[in-house]
Parts: C-alpha cells; sequence; structure tokens
C-alpha cells in the first residue's frame, strides 16, 4: 500500500474497478488503480469532488454488502454509508514477527530453572505428532490432551521453549493432571511439566524414564484411537516415539487440507475440496508446443528398488534394447551396504544409468522417488517399479507426442484389469470422513479426450505414468511421511494443485515378477525374499494408517476393479464432476 495504491507483491498488479462492473474489483494494470485512503479502518476511494457520494472498500454478493461474508465472495466498492465491514490493513512482517513472537512470559516453578540440557534451546512453533501412524496431539475444549487427526484447519500448535510447551491459542501449558495421576492437561503454566525433546521422544526430565505416549486404559500404546488420552508413562519404543513438526512447513505439507469447501453440505470434511476435478485436458496452441528432439534429451527412467539389483539391470536391458540405449536410468536403492564386485559390473555395464545407494536401510520409496526426480534434467521422466520391463511396442513415443502437444501432467499407461479411476472424499454410514477409488471408472465414454480416442481424463493410474518432472516437483513430490502406501496419495496431491492426469491404452509396461528369468546367467530374484517381505508387508497396516491419517479419514474403500474396463457406470454416476 503506497500513496493510496494497493498494489499485489506476487503478481506487481494493482487493485482497480472491473471495466464491466465498476464497483466489482479486480488485479489490473497500476495505470488504472483506484485509489484508496484509510480513514478509520475503512478504505475510502479518493475523489477531488468533496461533494461527490463515497465509496469504500467491502465485500459484496449481487450487489450487497455483505456483513458475514463467505470464502470467495467478491471485493467491491460500495456506498461508505452500507459498508457492512471494516478493513485492517495488516503488515506483512508484523504476520510473521507474530509467527515467532512467543506468548506471554510465564513464570516457572523454581525447579524447573534453569535448564542446562541442549533440548532447552530449541524455539519454535511446533505440532506434537505421534509417529508410528501419524496421528497429533489435541485439545479438547475443557482442556484435556487427547490424540486427533493432524489438522491443519484446527490450532494445534505449541510454542516450545526452555523445555515448556505452551499452547498458541490458549496461553496455557502442558502439565500433569494431579500427582497421582498419568494423564496430561492444559494447565496454568507455573504448573508446567519440563519436556525435552531427546532421541525423538518427550522426556520428562533429561533421564530416559518417563515420555509423553497415548494411552490405551492407561497403557501405552503406538496404535491410539480418535479420542484416547495422553499421559507420562515409561519410555518405549513405538509408543513414545514423537516428531515435532514445525508449524509453517506443516501447514505447506498439508495446503490440499486447507482449500476452500464446495457449497456441498453433504461433504463438509477437509478434505472434500479435492473432489473438485480439474478441467478436461486440452491441446495446446501451435505456437506454444515443444516438441522433443531425440528421446535421451527429454526423458529419464526413475526407479525406486529395495535391494533388487538384477531386477534393476533386466528393466534397464530392456530400456537399451526397445527404447533408446542412452535414455537416462535413475536407481535410488537402500543401503548401507554395498553389493558385490559382481553386482557392481552388471549395474556398470549401462553406462547412462545412474545407480545410488543410500546411507540408510530403508529410504521408503516415497523418498527414494522424490530424490530420484529431484535429479531428473530432463522434460520428462517415466515413474516405474524394478519389477517392470519395457516392450518393444510400449507406445512411449506416442505419449511423449501427446504431453508436447497437450496440458496433461500425467499419462498413465494401461493395466490388467480396470484400476485406473476416480477418486473421492465423502462420509460413511456415520458421518465419518472417507476415500473411494472407484476401479475402471475413469475409463468410459464420459471421460473419453477429444482429441485422442484411446485416452481418459483420469484422477488415478496404475505406477507406470509419464510425468512432467516440473509439475511433480510442484506439488512437493511423494509425501515423505510414507514409506510405503505412497501410490493414491501423489495422485491426490497432482488432483489438489490442478494438475490434469490421462489413462491411455496404446501405452504399456510389462510386471514380470518371476522366478525364473535369468539376466547374463543370474536369476533375477537373486535377493533376500524373506527378509524383503518382513520389511514391507509387515508395515502394510502402519503405513495405510498414516496415510489415512495424513489426509484425516477414516478409510480407505475401493469398488470395483475385475471387470472388464469401464464396467463401473453407476459408480460413476456416484461421482461428482
Amino acid at each position: 500500500f503506497d500513496k493510496g495504491i494497493l498494489r499485489s507483491l506476487e503478481t506487481g498488479y494493482c487493485v482497480g474497478e472491473e471495466p464491466s462492473n465498476w464497483r466489482l474489483l479486480q488485479l489490473t494494470t497500476c495505470e488504472y488503480a483506484t485509489k484508496l485512503t484509510l480513514i478509520n479502518n475503512t478504505l475510502v476511494q479518493q475523489t477531488r469532488n468533496h461533494h461527490q457520494q463515497q465509496f469504500c472498500v467491502s465485500v459484496s454478493h449481487r450487489g450487497k454488502a455483505l456483513l458475514h461474508p463467505r470464502l470467495g465472495a467478491s471485493a467491491a466498492l460500495v456506498p461508505c454509508y452500507k459498508a457492512a465491514s471494516r478493513t485492517s490493513l495488516v503488515l506483512q512482517t508484523k504476520i510473521l514477527e507474530d509467527i515467532w513472537t512467543p506468548p506471554p512470559a510465564v513464570s516457572l516453578p523454581p525447579e524447573m530453572t534453569p535448564c542446562d540440557s541442549p533440548a532447552c534451546g530449541m524455539v519454535g512453533r511446533f505440532r506434537i505428532q505421534f509417529s508410528y501412524e501419524g496421528r497429533c496431539l489435541g485439545v479438547t475444549e475443557d482442556n484435556k490432551l487427547v490424540v486427533s487427526f493432524c489438522n491443519p484447519q484446527e490450532s494445534q500448535a505449541f510454542f516450545y521453549s526452555n523445555g515448556t510447551f505452551t499452547s498458541v491459542e490458549r496461553a496455557m501449558c502442558i502439565g500433569v493432571a494431579n500427582s497421582d495421576s498419568k494423564e496430561l492437561i492444559l494447565t496454568q503454566c507455573d504448573n508446567s511439566a519440563r519436556l525435552l525433546y531427546l532421541d525423538k521422544e518427550l522426556r520428562h526430565g533429561r533421564t530416559r524414564k518417563h515420555c509423553i505416549s497415548p494411552l490405551k486404559k492407561s497403557v501405552a500404546t503406538p496404535t491410539p484411537d480418535l479420542g484416547a488420552k495422553v499421559g507420562l508413562v515409561k519410555c518405549q519404543r513405538p509408543a513414545t516415539s514423537i516428531e515435532l513438526l514445525e508449524e509453517t512447513e506443516f501447514l505447506r505439507a498439508r495446503a490440499a487440507l486447507m482449500l476452500p469447501l464446495p457449497h456441498n453440505e453433504s461433504c463438509p470434511f477437509p478434505a472434500c475440496a479435492i473432489n473438485k476435478r480439474p478441467d478436461f485436458p486440452k491441446l495446446l496452441p501451435k505456437e506454444e508446443v515443444r516438441r522433443c528432439g531425440e528421446l535421451p534429451e527429454c526423458l529419464t527412467v526413475v526407479v525406486k528398488t529395495a535391494r533388487r539389483p538384477y531386477f534393476v539391470v533386466r528393466l534397464a536391458q530392456s530400456v537399451k534394447v526397445n527404447l533408446h540405449p542412452d535414455v537416462p536410468i535413475i536407481v535410488i536403492d537402500d543401503g548401507p551396504d554395498q553389493y558385490t564386485l559382481e553386482v557392481m559390473e552388471q549395474i556398470g555395464m549401462f553406462p547412462n544409468m545412474r545407480y545410488i545407494i543410500g546411507d540408510t536401510e530403508d529410504i521408503g520409496i516415497a523418498a527414494g522417488r522424490t530424490i530420484a526426480v529431484q535429479l531428473v534434467k530432463t522434460r520428462y521422466f517415466l515413474n516405474l517399479d524394478d519389477d517392470h520391463t519395457i516392450p518393444q511396442n510400449s507406445g512411449l513415443t506416442k505419449i511423449i507426442d501427446l504431453m508436447d502437444t497437450s496440458d496433461l501432467s500425467v499419462v498413465g499407461a494401461r493395466g490388467r484389469t480396470s484400476w485406473a479411476g476416480l477418486i473421492d472424499f465423502l462420509p460413511d454410514e456415520e458421518g465419518r470422513p472417507i476415500l473411494r477409488q472407484l476401479h475402471g471408472t475413469c475409463v468410459s465414454k464420459s471421460q473419453l479426450l477429444s482429441f485422442n480416442k484411446l485416452c481418459h481424463r483420469c484422477d488415478l493410474t496404475i505406477n507406470t505414468f509419464l510425468a512432467r518432472t516440473q509439475d511433480v516437483l510442484q506439488v512437493g513430490g511423494w509425501s515423505k511421511e510414507l514409506k510405503i502406501s505412497e501410490h493414491v496419495d501423489i495422485f491426490l496431491r497432482l488432483k489438489a494443485n490442478g494438475k490434469k492426469v490421462a489413462n491411455c491404452n496404446n501405452f504399456q509396461s510389462v510386471h514380470d515378477p518371476s522366478t525364473g528369468n535369468l539376466i547374463f546367467g543370474m536369476n533375477v530374484t537373486s535377493f533376500d525374499k524373506k527378509a524383503y517381505r518382513k520389511l514391507r508387508w509387515n508395515r502394510t497396516k502402519q503405513m495405510g494408517n498414516r496415510f489415512l491419517n495424513h489426509w484425516n479419514i477414516h478409510k480407505f474403500t475401493k469398488v470395483g476393479g475385475k471387470g472388464p474396463l469401464g464396467s463401473n457406470k453407476t459408480d460413476l454416476d456416484q461421482i461428482g464432476s
């Protein structure tokens, strides 16, 4: 706001009147800006004629000023005597100061001062997350601490300083209910409990004796119900494992749950805003089309594996023979151990393949894929599981041409069943939020692309897909909270950000997890199958629950998937457009 003009820092445009309706305000070139004066908390339009009727900035609907404006309502100039809302200009620096300024100083009991632990030097605003399944510490109306969804629309942040957690909203601190109870509550800060964040636990004191944990019948549990009490118990992982989520980073990661809700009372949950689907894909104007030249210049193959190098060698051989010998391949593998010389020689036969072995035993599929995409230098990347191969008739070059000439962000390959489909959030029979996946529903006439009769608009495809590198990076890649169960999550993130997805029947890979294939005289599945299954399948339920908690839902239900393509017409009629 300078010299009576409001200018957007993001776009450089200024606030002015809409030509077709001079009362409505919009961003326009600054030469047409409306000059405003701040008088008594009201933005008044500047006029040269003092006798002329004065107009003020307000919020309106169909020409009427709104006392209680809705999200998305239009800003407008209305006669000042009709102005329904006052205006405050809040300095951006003041907002940032508010984020980092601690609540008013509180007196601490003598036994809590001083604190010489390194943990006491940690300062900031955090949400307290129970790591195992990803739920957060919430507060009830009567100041009890309970297990809750990590909901960005609820005030769950605490200011942490000197070992004390102070509720940002209530200016009260975490303390013990009474000397005979393990239960934690919000209390006056002179009764607060010192909690030190050490080695991913919140410990009561410096010794590892008592830690914060969700409770089930007064016993620590890593799998608490929503609404379960929280207390101090004997430290025992995984029940007492804690993550402190920095508030601004948390809000950025959960931005999809902060979108304005549609005017649909039947789905009032934070995730329901994602039900609104992006527009149909369309062809680009000819002047905006940039076609790929040689395949290696525009395509990189991305693979996350878990100690299965022979599968990767088989995949790399199929890329070399059936695509192009110089197409870059980026592989992220779990560590930290190196392979034998024999294995490394097989990997070294593909100079175009960058094979990265991580520093940790269990990177996770989600984090591994995000790391790989961050290393991609081409316009597109092809996402593949390690037990897939590229056939001679993959159709990939046609899909690249489709991406070159349209505004699609992702194109998925066809699968053996009608797995690709639409997804939406809705309440279950008890009114709780759930996510529904409707297999096969996008492969129908109503979703057919007008410019390609082999492709359909979709929300979700199989894990073999071609994507624009920058579009996936813009949504943050895969969620780092998920080791597995990351597949649906990335497509929800794409949908929430308006990225367009299609599924094409002329695009395919081959899924072959068989044990009989030989590569260079070596069995493809020469890996520790027992250890691999234990690593992956023992955590399926845990990561599935983390996925549910990330999106604040109680259940993920799948409908169809075994019938022919497009067989779920009834289900398609139920889902929104």
